[in-house]
């Protein structure tokens, strides 16, 4: 097992800057317009701009809007991204690959979403109704305790954790374990009332509630909470709202995303297999969180210790084939996610 001295400086921590801290972790997204409103909560707006929806409708309508999506995509891997993302891969790989500091847990295998552009919304998803079981939940959490883990754990994954009516004791088991970590939840917001968040939030770091909607309106549960928050200070940091279009052509999602065509693979590495892990509900680790049906898997950790399955060579054949070139992984080779996470210090990687 890891020593716990090597584990304190974990995944792209270890290109932090001194001063950084754990809201560092804090789960952000290229293309946010960020506000507040009246009640001084954090409003993430994503495509749902006046003007920036009119563009957008506009060339989806003419059919121009992927094309120019994958052109600009293309440029900005030759002359931006390409050059960041190897910067990071090679410090990160200069000496040990430093463990994981993202890790996302599904617990329950299903989403009540009707996102068109996720492989796994409620009409098209392929997937058993499959609960982790409490035994292997409780395995994953006690491996990081004894890994002395202080990165993020995600309490979901390609599902709405909420389906499953026991993560409220989970993260209250994460949270007993796992005193220095980040915990968030990410959600669709709509099994939520105030008694179930009342459950949930003294035990998480971070509440993301996507609210989808294509009439940019805010689900009545949704601003039930907010109403409810509005005296409350300690959990607007918290809490994070983001006003989405249910509705929306985004990214390829590692190619599953059925309202996005063929792309000419992009000729640049990932950093996803490098920084985070991702386990399925029956202990299957997938290579990427992109893999919502889980068709690139690197091991299991029923039977094995998360950083076994971390450090196998199984893992770091992948990492070599993606920095080779995407087209060596299925999954990669249709798929345009360009990541540089925010919790980089953009200082510390231009120094690198």
């Amino acid at each position: 097992m890891l020593d716990k001295d090597h584990n304190n400086n974990i995944g792209h921590n270890s290109l932090l800057d001194n001063n950084s801290k754990n809201k560092d972790l804090k789960t952000t997204k290229r293309g946010f317009f960020v506000d507040y409103n009246k009640e001084g909560f954090r409003i993430d707006h994503y495509n749902t701009t006046p003007l920036r929806r009119v563009i957008r409708k506009g060339l989806i309508k003419l059919g121009l809007f992927e094309y120019i999506k994958n052109v600009k995509k293309r440029l900005m891997v030759k002359y931006v991204w390409k050059k960041q993302v190897k910067n990071i891969i090679d410090k990160l790989t200069e000496t040990k690959l430093p463990l994981f500091d993202t890790i996302s847990i599904e617990t329950f295998s299903k989403c009540n979403g009707g996102c068109s552009f996720c492989p796994v919304n409620k009409f098209d998803d392929p997937r058993s109704d499959v609960l982790m079981s409490e035994s292997l939940f409780k395995k994953v959490i006690l491996n990081l305790y004894d890994l002395n883990y202080k990165g993020q754990v995600i309490l979901s994954l390609n599902n709405e954790p909420f389906l499953d009516k026991r993560i409220y004791d989970f993260a209250k088991m994460a949270r007993a374990y796992l005193p220095d970590a980040y915990i968030s939840i990410l959600t669709n917001g709509t099994p939520l009332n105030i008694e179930r968040f009342e459950k949930i939030i003294d035990n998480v770091d971070e509440l993301l509630i996507d609210n989808y909607n294509d009439n940019l309106e805010w689900h009545k549960n949704v601003k039930t909470i907010m109403e409810y928050m509005s005296d409350k200070e300690i959990y607007k940091d918290k809490v994070k709202f983001r006003m989405r279009l249910e509705n929306d052509v985004l990214d390829t999602r590692a190619g599953q995303a059925n309202n996005r065509g063929w792309i000419k693979t992009l000729d640049i590495s990932c950093v996803y297999p490098f920084l985070g892990i991702n386990i399925q509900v029956n202990g299957d680790v997938a290579l990427c969180c992109n893999d919502a049906l889980a068709k690139e898997l690197v091991g299991n950790v029923v039977n094995k210790n998360l950083e076994d399955v971390w450090f196998s060579k199984k893992y770091f054949d992948y990492r070599n084939k993606i920095n080779s070139s995407r087209k060596l992984v299925p999954i990669c080779e249709g798929c345009d996610t360009v990541d540089i996470p925010r919790r980089i210090s953009k200082a510390k990687v231009a120094r690198i």
